[in-house]
């Protein structure tokens, strides 16, 4: 879904970073250091970040195309 979304903006200069939740991608080995250190529960989260290196949305779980294109054209376009 977020990939679908990141095609819509290709052109807008909008960046779109994928971050996998564990460590070297292996659940065995536990939650990579940003889920410790930002104290989040549960996974997937998504993260908007403006240009200021701000949080400007986040959503935990699921989200839908429409939520998140409706996020990204009121906070970062």
């Amino acid at each position: 879904m977020v990939d679908a979304v990141r095609r819509r903006f290709a052109s807008s200069g909008v960046r779109f970073i994928h971050v996998e939740v564990f460590r070297d991608n292996d659940p065995h080995r536990g939650y990579n250091r940003w889920m410790r250190q930002w104290g989040l529960p549960s996974e997937p989260w998504t993260f908007l970040v403006g240009k200021d290196g701000r949080v400007k949305a986040k959503f935990e779980g699921a989200v839908s195309e429409a939520e998140l294109v409706s996020a990204v054209r009121k906070t970062l376009l």
